[in-house]
C-alpha cells in the first residue's frame, strides 16, 4: 500500500517536472529567437553611400541659406569670419549618435584654451528639413548650457534649412547619409569637420571621442595664423595630419627639412658674429 502511494507521487511529481521542462524549453527558443533577431538587426550593415567623403581643399556653399533658431533665414557664411570653424552634421531628435558626437565635441571645447564663438565657430547642421525651431532651440540651449553654463552664450550655433539647402550643403562637405522610412529616423556617419574661415574644408574627424591635441592643431592650421602658439605652429610644421585616422603624425621629412632650416639660421648666425669679431679687431688695431 505504501508502494503504490509512492508511486502515485512520482508519477505526478515527473508529469510535473516534464511540463516544467517544457516551458523552460519554449521560453529559452523565444529567447534565442529574439537574440538573433536584435543581434542580425544591430549587425545590419549601414545602407550605402551612408559615410564620409573627404572633400579636404574644396569649398563650402557659403551662400546657402540656412535657419538659425531664431527663425531668422541667413547666409551659411555669416558665421564664417576670421576663424576656423567647427562644422558638425546630424539631426535633433537622433536617438544616439549625434549626441554622443555633441559630447565628445563638448568634451574637446572645454579642454581647449581657445573659446567659441570669439577663437572659432562651432554650427550643427541638421539634415532633417522637418525639424522645427524649438527642437532647434532646445538643443542649442542645451549645447550651450554644458560648454559655457549659459545657454545664452551664443558659443553654438544650431541650423536647419530647406532640402535644397540641407542636399547643396551635405553634397559639398561629404556627408553621406539615407532617411530610413521603415524606422524614421537618418542613418548618417559621426565627426565632424573643421573649415578655414575662408569655407575652404581643412580637415576631418571621425567617430565620437576626438583627441585633443589633434583638434588643436587642427584648428591651429586651419586659423590662417590666428591661432597657435610657437609651439603649435613648430609641431604643424614637423607633423602630418593623417586624413584616414583623423590625426597628427611625426613626418620624418617635415623634421629634416625643419632641422635644416635651423641649421642653416645657425650657421649663418655663426658666420654674421665671426665677421663682425673680425672686424672689430682689424679696427682696433
Amino acid at each position: 500500500m505504501r508502494l503504490s502511494k509512492f508511486n502515485d507521487k512520482e508519477c505526478i511529481s515527473m508529469r510535473d517536472a516534464n511540463a516544467i521542462l517544457r516551458v523552460i524549453l519554449t521560453w529559452c527558443a523565444m529567447l534565442s529567437l529574439t537574440s538573433a533577431h536584435a543581434q542580425t538587426n544591430y549587425n545590419q550593415p549601414p545602407p550605402p553611400n551612408v559615410e564620409w567623403t573627404q572633400n579636404i581643399g574644396d569649398t563650402l556653399p557659403l551662400d546657402t541659406p540656412v535657419i538659425n533658431t531664431d527663425g531668422e533665414t541667413v547666409a551659411l557664411g555669416s558665421y564664417f569670419d576670421d576663424g576656423p570653424v567647427v562644422l558638425i552634421f546630424g539631426y535633433n531628435r537622433c536617438p544616439m549618435l549625434c549626441g554622443e558626437v555633441i559630447q565628445g565635441v563638448l568634451q574637446v571645447s572645454n579642454d581647449l584654451d581657445w573659446k567659441a564663438p570669439d577663437d572659432y565657430e562651432v554650427l550643427f547642421f541638421s539634415v532633417d528639413p522637418t525639424e522645427d525651431a524649438k527642437l532647434a532651440a532646445d538643443a542649442e540651449d542645451n549645447a550651450n548650457r554644458a560648454y559655457a553654463d549659459d545657454a545664452d552664450a551664443g558659443a553654438w550655433h544650431f541650423l536647419r534649412g530647406s532640402p535644397e539647402a540641407v542636399e547643396k550643403l551635405t553634397e559639398a562637405a561629404g556627408f553621406g547619409y539615407q532617411y530610413m522610412k521603415d524606422t524614421n529616423e537618418y542613418a548618417h556617419p559621426s565627426g565632424f569637420l573643421v573649415s578655414e574661415p575662408d569655407g575652404t574644408i581643412s580637415k576631418y574627424f571621425f567617430g565620437v571621442r576626438f583627441d585633443r591635441q589633434a583638434v588643436r592643431l587642427a584648428l591651429a592650421d586651419s586659423s590662417q595664423g590666428k591661432l597657435g602658439s610657437p609651439t603649435d605652429k613648430l609641431l604643424i610644421l614637423c607633423c602630418q595630419y593623417d586624413p584616414m585616422t583623423g590625426k597628427y603624425g611625426l613626418a620624418i621629412h617635415r623634421v629634416l627639412k625643419v632641422g635644416a632650416g635651423l641649421t642653416i639660421l645657425a650657421l649663418g648666425g655663426f658666420i654674421v658674429l665671426n665677421l663682425r669679431r673680425e672686424r672689430k679687431g682689424s679696427d682696433s688695431a
